[in-house]
């Protein structure tokens, strides 16, 4: 479909576990490198690094958009508080 591609956004996005919001983002960007792996750079508005919990199955990371939502796994990352680099799984919704 694409071999490379690069999404942004100011709209809000989150981190979640389960039910739980683990982090919110103020700006982020997701892009697919020609090897088809998925990459997060955003930076947080709000995180709670107890809930921050890559490679669970319940962690994602939810984007929503106009009649609904796009939706990642989250298989690594790593933070610093405010500024988050992420590896996702490919787009599930």
């Amino acid at each position: 479909m694409f071999r490379r591609l690069t999404v942004a956004g100011q709209a809000t996005a989150s981190l979640v576990f389960g039910y739980h919001t683990a982090a919110v983002l103020a700006s982020w960007s997701v892009s697919k490198s020609e090897a088809g792996v998925w990459s997060l750079d955003a930076i947080a508005r709000e995180l709670d690094p107890v809930k921050c919990r890559p490679g669970d199955r319940d962690f994602y990371l939810v984007i929503p958009r106009k009649g609904g939502y796009l939706l990642f796994p989250v298989r690594a990352m790593v933070h610093d508080g405010t500024a988050i680099a992420a590896t996702l799984g490919p787009l599930e919704h």
